[in-house]
């Protein structure tokens, strides 16, 4: 099916200058709602982690309806 682009919200593993390792997204429909969390001090996650993450920020309340997130 198709996808709006307006609705998209892009999921990146990101580090900070902090050199901390993080997960960002960054919806442009909401952009005042993007989110930037650090996953943990020692800078190592999982990717089960990761999309565990994702499946729960995909359907977070924050957001009007659930959102589409591409890795």
């Amino acid at each position: 099916d198709s996808t709006n682009n307006e609705d998209v919200c892009i999921f990146t593993k990101v580090k900070k200058k902090d050199e901390k390792l993080g997960i960002g997204i960054y919806c442009p429909l909401y952009p005042d709602k993007s989110i930037f969390k650090v996953v943990n001090e020692n800078y190592s996650v999982q990717e089960s982690q990761i999309y565990a993450l994702i499946e729960a920020i995909k359907n977070f309340s924050i957001f009007d309806k659930p959102l589409n997130i591409f890795t």
